[in-house]
């Protein structure tokens, strides 16, 4: 029988549950950029404190509904073994509206358990499986001990088979519930402390130590908002980016690069960057950008500009990576960029870019000698050692 059809068919499943995951982390990765560390910091510790306080909900109804149910909590026959004893009831007082047994008010006894042989004990049942008007009456109840000196026992009415079942059943339902949401609540946290890029990093590496597939290629912006400045994150989250997209074999666009589609998106942000400037862009891409690790560059004139100085976005093949700058690659650092960029025309710059999903990087962060995984670019290069840049935005 050929099974290929079947491998086939779980390639096409995984290449789709690989976009899937690209699509979510782009998304991600976006709204850090959009909103900057503390407010996406914020935003996170926001959804975690919901996240609990539904947890909390959640837990309150489950409690109720556990409430109901007059059982000693054995499920047969897993548990130990049930027995009839007699209990006076001793004393009751009420609790609610909100208790250790959820929701709604409820009556909670201390009994004095009769047992064979003479021997007795005292015990306390909520739920309501006694009340106050059995107080000075002897109840016939369950008993179901889980230890041979009878100190840890529980007690209820007898129920049917099919109802310990469903108790059992919801109860490991409920729990599982709540740990999913004290999970969801402890990664939103986790995200919290350290950043959406490092977050996707230190998951591709925990993946990689596990020997889980993971999705390495991904698209993310590390450009933020501080104060009446844009600037990007830490040089530690944008090194881990790069290493990120790198691909040791293929140097002028990664496996499975959709040419087309970049085409018309980078055509699509030229467009919409001329519409906010209110000019024509000069571009060089298409047939003109050959032999490159770079699909295109606009130009903003300087006369559409507030410091009348041009500015340059140059497009990488890899990730969506997009370096911005004034007059062109290389001929500026970042802090003589951010002074010749007025800061209305980073903003529109930016918004842009975002809008198109385009990953926004300054020079400086890519100036530093290549030390990435392709052994092929380090030879292309012996006399001057290759960048950063040239990995991702130069002509190989």
């Amino acid at each position: 029988m050929d099974s290929r059809p079947d491998r086939g068919l779980a390639l096409s499943n995984r290449q789709d549950l690989d976009k899937a995951e690209r699509d979510a982390r782009s998304r991600e990765i976006l709204i850090w950029q959009r909103y900057g560390p503390v407010l996406y910091r914020l935003r996170l510790l926001f959804f975690a404190v919901v996240t609990l306080a539904v947890a909390y909900v959640f837990s309150l109804i489950y409690l109720t509904a556990l409430s109901f149910y007059p059982g000693t909590g054995v499920i047969r026959p897993y548990g130990p073994t049930e027995r009839p004893v007699q209990a006076a009831v001793e004393e009751c007082r009420r609790i609610g509206p909100v208790s250790d047994h959820g929701l709604g008010y409820w009556w909670v006894c201390r009994i004095s358990v009769e047992r064979e042989g003479g021997q007795g004990a005292e015990a306390v049942v909520g739920g309501s499986i006694a009340n106050p008007g059995q107080i000075g009456k002897v109840v016939t109840l369950k008993e179901a001990c889980h230890d041979p000196d009878g100190t840890e026992c529980g007690y209820g009415k007898s129920v049917p088979r099919v109802l310990e079942l469903l108790y059992g059943c919801f109860q490991i339902f409920g729990r599982t519930v709540g740990a999913f949401f004290l999970v969801v609540a402890a990664l939103y946290l986790f995200r919290a402390f350290v950043g959406a890029p490092t977050y996707f990093l230190l998951l591709d590496k925990w993946r990689e130590v596990k020997g889980w597939p993971g999705v390495r290629r991904v698209g993310a912006t590390v450009t933020v908002r501080r104060g009446e400045d844009m600037t990007l994150s830490g040089r530690g989250e944008i090194d881990s980016l790069l290493w990120q997209l790198d691909d040791p074999v293929q140097l002028e666009r990664p496996a499975g690069f959709d040419y087309a589609a970049e085409q018309a998106r980078f055509a699509a942000l030229v467009a919409d960057v001329g519409a906010r400037f209110g000019c024509v862009c000069t571009v060089d891409a298409g047939m003109n950008v050959q032999d490159a690790s770079y699909l295109g560059q606009l130009e903003i004139p300087a006369s559409a500009t507030a410091t009348e100085t041009e500015i340059f976005v140059r497009v990488s093949n890899f990730g969506g990576l997009a370096l911005l700058g004034a007059e062109r690659p290389g001929v500026y650092d970042d802090e003589e960029t951010r002074i010749l960029i007025a800061y209305a025309d980073w903003r529109k710059v930016l918004e842009v870019l975002t809008n198109h999903g385009y990953v926004v990087l300054l020079e400086d962060a890519l100036s530093r000698p290549y030390d990435g995984t392709s052994d092929a670019l380090r030879r292309a290069y012996p006399t001057y050692p290759a960048t950063w840049f040239t990995r991702y935005f130069d002509h190989l």
